[in-house]
């Protein structure tokens, strides 16, 4: 294994868990996806695994690509099934039931709606108490045939992360009580612009649901990882004759829960001996930054109080719950310990994920049931619970791909023992190199909570040429999760230095909210010590023709900055999908973002005067380009389907370099957003970077 791009290849399509139920006390359903390089596009697959005692059983599904979502009834007798069949321009949908491998209804709605949701945010597929019924969201049908002129008023997009989506709404299915059907709900009095999302059933006649509004501007807002939206929890009950000779529509009585400052989701009902008793969903102010500290709260169904479980933590004392930080909850998040109704999730804290346990009734404050006593900084994804002590999760780490494991939590501060389910199926040679790598978290001094994770081959001899690699957001945060690009460069013989810079999650909110005014400056800063500090303890080399950049987003437009602002420090940059103008806010999702992040509160009426974009022009890494040195290569990748920063900022950016005599390389992906992650561009960016990084070193030698 000595080519380079093989080892990633190889690590890229270990697979990764993306859910699971437990269908019974020892019966475990998984869903996992990785991407086939071969056949450029990602597959998934269902396993069911039976653990008894210290065996595992497992019967393996090959993957169905027609099926693009699929659900265990509470009791775990139903199967819900959304298909989708034929060919991607015209598909036929259907939703299905199944019971005992046999189906109990199916009914085609390829007339009714248009796709089916099956992201985190938008999406939840609920079953109904007596299991005769089911609701879940897909995107209203647009009727061409209309004579009036409707068809043409704007319709503001989701935005990034769901192109040619507009309008999610929810869906009945009834089944087991004479012919399946399935109808819309709708408000029976006109709500404005609300878009009802994430349904869950409390008994058979009511739900709770997600509602999004449009701001006054008659705009929504990018929903992809801005939990600050115009979200609020609503109730909604059914009309109290449901059948199929009801009208086209199911009207609704439909009643807000939270306050409109409150941005709300992850709704989850639970049931105390079988009956609704409880309500918890996450929340966040409206505005602001985009992943501040979030509350878990919790609403008495029977009285409509309203209380936080976990607040927000401004400023958490060292090894001490730094807060929430997490977009959703596990579909079933529930324990019970020793009576005591609890919450237990994955939320960033410090520079990995952990699995945290919440009382509802505050008895004990959140606590990490997996602390790195171990020293191997393994990250964790809660995936779901059996309702009382059972939790099935993923851990991965820099050094050790995703594996599958479940936990019996039997009391607060008990020292929860793992069960290993799944282990990952990689070669004898992958698993030597893997155990080579030696990963380190170290603070930046003078910069608290500044600090870099660090990967390298401990059997090399140090220091090694250097590649800091920077996260996005900025409210994001690098983590000791296995990262299959990371790792790879780490075994090519490059020290990998992942700094979590001010504003980065999981340090408390004090720190989030520091770098609102100071973006291009503070946190530009945090990193240059960052780096000069892993020179210094002799990890990496010294010189400017030892170190390398990479960094997509918000990390981008660090980059911009770094090689502007300290172009002696660095050597080849690889720049994915900047922002590089913040007073460009044309052709973004997310416009409020430009103004929050530069410190100035951003509200519908908002425009960009002359003032303001010259101060946003002079903290922009377009400022910089008469600086960047016209030797050190620099690649910029886009996707040219972004919604989050446009395309025209990057372009810009290219054009103001190349015209300057700077060596700048662009490259575009057709069908990629701002994430680059289709099949194609995984493997297209890792090669592309490679290559200039190679380049880099040759030219050095």
């Amino acid at each position: 294994m000595t080519n380079s791009t093989d080892i990633f290849l190889e690590l890229a399509s270990i697979p990764t868990y993306s859910s699971a139920q437990f269908q019974s006390k020892n019966v475990l359903r998984v869903s996992s996806r990785f991407p086939d390089f071969n056949r450029d596009t990602y597959r998934a697959s269902t396993t069911t695994y039976v653990v008894a005692g210290d065996n595992v059983f497992s019967t393996f599904s090959p993957d169905t690509p027609e099926i693009v979502a699929s659900t265990v009834s509470p009791s775990g007798k139903r199967l819900a099934v959304f298909r989708e069949v034929g060919n991607s321009g015209s598909p036929k949908r259907f939703v299905e039931v199944w019971v005992n491998n046999k189906i109990e209804a199916s009914v085609e709605v390829t007339k009714t709606h248009g796709v089916f949701y099956t992201d985190d945010i938008f999406s939840l597929i609920s079953f109904s108490p007596k299991e005769d019924a089911l609701v879940y969201t897909a995107e209203v049908k647009v009727d061409d045939e209309k004579e009036a002129l409707d068809k043409y008023h704007f319709v503001p997009p989701l935005g990034e992360g769901y192109p040619g989506k507009k309008s999610p709404g929810l869906y009945y299915f009834k089944f087991n009580a004479g012919k399946p059907f399935v109808k819309p709900l709708q408000p029976s009095v006109f709500l404005k612009s609300l878009l009802l999302t994430q349904p869950t059933f409390v008994n058979d006649d009511k739900l709770l649901a997600i509602g999004y509004s449009y701001t006054n501007d008659h705009k929504l807002l990018g929903v992809k990882h801005c939990p600050n939206r115009l979200a609020r929890v609503y109730d909604i009950t059914l009309p109290s004759a449901v059948s199929d000779d009801s009208e086209e529509e199911l009207l609704c009585s439909v009643a807000a829960l939270t306050p409109e400052e409150s941005s709300s989701r992850a709704p989850r009902v639970l049931r105390t001996n079988g009956s609704p008793s409880h309500l918890i969903y996450l929340a966040n102010p409206v505005g602001g930054p985009h992943a501040s500290c979030s509350t878990l709260r919790v609403i008495e169904l029977a009285t409509g109080k309203d209380t936080a479980a976990v607040s927000i933590v401004e400023d958490p004392k060292s090894n001490d719950f730094p807060g929430i930080y997490t977009v959703t909850l596990p579909t079933q998040p529930f324990l019970n310990i020793d009576g005591d109704p609890c919450v237990i999730f994955s939320s960033n804290w410090g520079s990995r994920t952990t699995v945290v346990l919440a009382s509802l009734s505050q008895k004990f404050s959140p606590v990490d049931v997996t602390p790195n006593d171990d020293g191997r900084h393994l990250s964790w994804a809660v995936l779901g619970t059996d309702g009382q002590s059972q939790v099935i999760c993923s851990r991965s780490s820099l050094n050790s791909p995703p594996e599958l494991v479940i936990g019996n939590v039997t009391g607060v501060g008990d020292k929860v023992q793992w069960k290993i389910v799944v282990k990952p199926n990689i070669s004898l040679e992958l698993q030597e190199r893997l155990s080579s790598l030696e990963i380190q978290v170290l603070a930046t001094s003078q910069r608290f909570p500044v600090e870099s994770i660090v990967l390298k081959d401990k059997n090399l001899q140090t220091p090694l040429p250097g590649i800091s690699s920077i996260h996005g957001g900025p409210h994001g945060a690098s983590l000791t999760a296995f990262s299959a690009s990371v790792i790879a460069r780490a075994l090519e013989g490059y020290a990998i230095t992942l700094p979590n810079y001010t504003g980065s999650v999981g340090y408390g909110n004090k720190y989030v909210k520091k770098l609102l005014g100071n973006i291009g400056s503070l946190e530009v800063e945090d990193c240059v010590q960052s780096i000069r500090q892993v020179i210094d303890a002799g990890i990496t080399k010294p010189g400017r023709e030892h170190q390398y950049l990479i960094g997509g987003s918000h990390g981008g437009f660090i980059l911009g900055h770094l090689v502007g602002q300290h172009p002696d420090m660095f050597g080849a940059a690889a720049i994915l999908n900047p922002v590089t103008h913040l007073g460009d806010i044309s052709g973004t999702d997310i416009p409020d973002w430009y103004f929050e992040e530069a410190g100035i509160q951003y509200l519908p009426t908002s425009l960009m005067t002359p003032e303001l974009y010259q101060k946003l022009f002079n903290m922009s890494p377009i400022a910089h380009v008469d600086k960047t040195r016209d030797d050190t290569p620099l690649l910029l990748v886009l996707g040219e389907r972004d919604a989050r920063v446009a395309n025209a900022q990057g372009k810009q950016y290219y054009h103001a370099l190349k015209g300057r005599g700077k060596n700048i390389r662009l490259v575009t992906f057709k069908e990629d957003n701002h994430s680059l992650d289709t099949v194609e561009a995984v493997r297209g960016v890792y090669r592309f970077v490679s290559e200039l990084f190679e380049q880099a070193k040759a030219k050095k030698d």
